[in-house]
């Protein structure tokens, strides 16, 4: 059962499916070794990033013969997957364990993290594989979703909060004049990532979704300083506010499309605390790579699969 992006890294290396960069790399040369090396098709895990003791992984779906793995060996894992966004489990709250927890409100994230700066007309390094969670002030509903962060500097982080449910509660704390508290969850399972992805009804809680999925209860724990609840088993958690601060413009960015795509103003997020596991393993995910691709596929030929049958 894959519980974890460690579990399924190591699921895919028995299967021979992991390619291990043990040489030293450098930050800056990565996006470029990322699309040399994706056509081989297999998970790429950078060992050894110079001025980091972190990992990196990327190309996490090589093949869209994974998605039989993330489901649980099913001869269809298009229709398993279906069936299973009909169905929720409730998340199961744990205590927290094997983290370790530094405040960062006087640190550089660049000197922790190696948020890649993905092509040569990108404003800034760009967090793309970031799984966000906030709380609704109102209810108490924890909303979330895959959203990018722009680096702006020192903690400073800028998110684009344009689709519910983040959109909707972000727009609750500005007319309270209030900082949205979020926890930024970075390194989870590919089909935990989907789900977070999928559209949900108000009120639904992602990660129960995630669960239907899973065919079981997602194991959950608490942020350090917020009552935001996160997926337990990520690498990294980063938890901080939305500032009330006008916003500033976000990118360009070179997007899945193609094309780079800049926003006139996205809000900045100030980051607070930063959380970790030992040796952690920071998801790259490469916008216009096959893996950003494939996740975009598979979503969309179960769907016309299913429209087919009817």
């Amino acid at each position: 059962m894959i519980n974890s992006l460690r579990d399924y890294i190591e699921i895919m290396k028995v299967k021979d499916r992991v390619l291990e960069i043990k040489d030293p790399v450098s930050r800056e040369d990565i996006p470029e070794l990322i699309e040399k090396l994706s056509d081989i098709k297999k998970i790429l895990l950078f060992e050894h990033i110079d001025g980091y003791d972190c990992r990196l992984v990327a190309n996490c779906i090589p093949s869209l013969d994974v998605f039989s793995v993330l489901m649980g060996g099913v001869s269809n894992p298009g229709e398993a997957f279906l069936e299973g966004t009909k169905k929720v489990y409730k998340k199961i709250s744990v205590e927290r364990f094997g983290l370790s927890t530094m405040d960062v409100r006087n640190k550089d994230l660049l000197d922790v993290l190696p948020v890649l700066k993905h092509y040569e007309g990108d404003s800034a390094p760009f967090i793309t594989s970031s799984v966000i969670s906030s709380i609704d002030p109102d209810t108490g509903f924890i909303g979330r979703g895959v959203h990018r962060m722009e680096y702006r500097g020192k903690n400073f982080l800028g998110v684009t909060l344009l689709n519910p449910p983040l959109g909707d509660i972000y727009k609750k704390y500005r007319e309270r004049h209030e900082k949205m508290p979020i926890t930024v969850s970075l390194g989870v399972d590919p089909l935990l990532f989907i789900s977070m992805a999928l559209k949900a009804s108000w009120g639904a809680d992602k990660i129960e979704t995630a669960g239907g999925l899973r065919g079981k209860g997602i194991e959950v724990i608490s942020s350090y300083d917020s009552s935001i609840d996160v997926p337990a088993g990520c690498e990294f958690y980063l938890e901080g506010f939305v500032t009330m601060e006008k916003g500033m413009q976000d990118g360009p960015m070179g997007e899945i499309s193609g094309y780079y795509l800049s926003l006139k103003e996205t809000p900045t997020v100030e980051i607070h605390r930063l959380t970790r596991r030992e040796s952690p393993i920071y998801h790259a995910l490469l916008p216009t790579s096959a893996e950003a691709d494939l996740y975009l596929v598979f979503v969309s030929s179960a769907h016309i699969e299913e429209n087919l049958m009817w």
